[in-house]
């Protein structure tokens, strides 16, 4: 038998749709696989393509994704010292800047020597000139006096570099305490 469409080729099947008879040169898959007529084989094409996809669901995905970010943020939260200073009281911003200001510059500066040194300093005064050109003045203590610096008390031992803070006292290296506005501005050595 001759396929209709071109009466030299022989027949080779017969369409999963029409049922007409085609050759291999009409020959087309339909979505499901059957052998399809060159005639059906568009409509059919443009069926499958306006029928949506069945959708899955993201969520699995979406909470992968949210636990491997909070533990990424975590880990790299807890890797990092925290030396983030507290909120600044209301009045005197100035003076809470140029302290945080100096607690980092004399932190940096004991880091450093503890580098070179393989220990921090006795005293503040071994980092000049080396590290730091002067000692910073702590502009919470009166007449200028420099930033305090001593150990902690407990375990392991480390270091502090504190200013006296908003309430002028020493309370030899507390941290302050924004409620009760009392306390040191203390900067932290590990």
């Amino acid at each position: 038998m001759r396929c209709p469409d071109h009466p030299d080729r022989l027949v080779a099947g017969r369409c999963g749709v029409c049922g007409r008879h085609f050759c291999d040169g009409c020959l087309d898959e339909g979505a499901l696989g059957d052998p399809v007529c060159g005639t059906c084989a568009p409509s059919l094409a443009r069926r499958a393509a306006t029928v949506p996809e069945p959708r899955r669901s993201r969520l699995p995905l979406l909470l992968i994704g949210a636990v491997l970010l909070a533990s990424a943020g975590l880990t790299a939260l807890l890797l990092l010292p925290d030396h983030r200073p507290p909120p600044a009281p209301d009045d005197g911003e100035a003076a809470w800047r140029d302290a945080w200001r100096a607690l980092e510059e004399t932190g940096l500066a004991l880091e450093l020597y503890r580098l070179r040194e393989q220990r921090y300093p006795d005293r503040l005064e071994e980092l000049v000139p080396d590290d730091l050109a002067a000692l910073p003045r702590d502009p919470y203590a009166r007449g200028g006096a420099p930033l305090r610096y001593g150990e902690t008390s407990g375990e392991p031992v480390s270091r502090l570099v504190w200013s006296l803070g908003p309430d002028r006292l020493d309370q030899g290296g507390a941290p302050f305490d924004a409620l009760a506005r009392r306390g040191d501005l203390v900067y932290p050595l590990r």
